[in-house]
């Protein structure tokens, strides 16, 4: 198949003229993920894709559409999709990027056409790092033929897998493996009780504080310290990231992004009681589109408050206030680093299940 790939960036308004190639990105991907994952849980709607391609302060985005030759502009005709985020407020070294090709355009180039064109505007925004992910490789025994080691010593997945060939043959490295794992609804009160109350004796010096939406005014500074905490503390891996920069007025634009987008949230932070810090959270995140399912987003708490029981305390508290919230919602989905021990082990006493294997990519582009 001949092609032509036409770039954009992000939506100027409900007018514009390059609109069709942000529907066509929401479709394909649509599309892969279900066959991915066996259902839409984790796909997006239309136009909470439209609103989150407007621009946005925090990064940068860029997106080419590959379409037959001669083919008409059109959602309809784009056969692949190439996507790279550029961050601006803090890791400018860093960028991130998707391709997806339609099935039965699959195998003609234009997966590996998309890959190039990325790779050389990451190199000319002077970009350093290149990091992409992969829902669909699977982890393997370390004695299979083909199997790629991930970072070091994380595990292995199976190197013949067209999704692992592709990115290894253009020089990207397995780095980091996430565990995908699902928990049913309703949970297990007595369990989810018994839980609690082997929690809460550890936790005297410690008030749980509850909020749907918008973090409260008082304690926004606090929840900004947490989120760049966060940003740093979270497993990474060999991923080459630097903390982000979080402040008041950050949160404040992605709790008025998260709403236009039609995703509530509801979160739970810890208080230190003697020195009124927030020292830790946890959040999940619902889209009305998908009624039956919601997301773990963040949970964190920091390293000199550990040892009081307080992650198991915040994911308790937050699943109950879900239910109460959310009676629609059948499942939660959640991703770990596979080295997360303490909170994989939160995670299978609550009752999640594994279900995946995600695999983060990176390719570095300065040597």
């Amino acid at each position: 198949m001949d092609y032509r790939i036409i770039e954009t960036a992000e939506l100027t308004g409900d007018d514009d003229p390059r609109r069709w190639i942000h529907e066509a990105s929401n479709h394909l991907w649509h599309d892969e993920i279900v066959a991915v994952h066996g259902n839409d849980d984790l796909t997006r709607p239309l136009d909470a894709e439209l609103r989150l391609s407007v621009a946005n302060p925090e990064r940068r985005l860029v997106v080419w559409a590959a379409l037959p030759t001669g083919a008409d502009d059109g959602a309809d005709n784009v056969v692949g999709i190439g996507r790279l985020v550029l961050p601006l407020l803090d890791n400018t070294h860093y960028c991130e990027a998707r391709v997806v090709v339609r099935p039965d355009a699959r195998g003609q180039g234009i997966g590996s056409a998309l890959a190039e064109t990325i790779l050389n505007r990451a190199r000319a925004e002077g970009r350093r790092v290149l990091v992409t992910s992969t829902g669909s490789v699977p982890a393997v025994a370390t004695s299979d033929a083909d199997a790629v080691e991930v970072g070091e010593q994380l595990g292995f997945i199976d190197g013949t897998h067209p999704a692992a060939r592709f990115l290894l043959g253009r020089g990207f490295r397995p780095e980091q493996l996430e565990l995908h794992s699902v928990l049913d609804l309703p949970v297990d009160s007595e369990g989810v009780a018994r839980l609690h109350d082997e929690a809460i004796a550890y936790a005297d010096d410690y008030d749980l504080i509850s909020f749907e939406g918008t973090c409260p005014d008082e304690h926004i500074d606090g929840f900004a310290d947490l989120a760049v905490a966060m940003s740093t503390d979270m497993p990474h891996a060999e991923i080459d990231v630097e903390a982000q920069a979080w402040d008041a007025a950050r949160i404040r634009h992605q709790e008025r992004r998260q709403m236009a987008a039609g995703i509530r949230a509801l979160t739970v932070v810890a208080q230190h009681l003697p020195s009124g810090r927030l020292v830790g959270y946890t959040t999940l995140l619902h889209d009305a589109a998908h009624p039956a399912a919601a997301n773990q987003g963040d949970t964190l708490v920091l390293h000199e408050h550990r040892g009081h029981r307080l992650g198991m305390l915040l994911k308790v508290l937050n699943l109950r206030r879900a239910q109460q919230v959310w009676p629609s919602v059948e499942r939660i989905h959640t991703w770990n680093a596979r080295e997360n021990d303490p909170m994989l082990a939160i995670n299978f006493a609550l009752g999640f299940r594994v279900v995946g294997t995600e695999a983060a990519w990176q390719r570095r582009l300065d040597g």
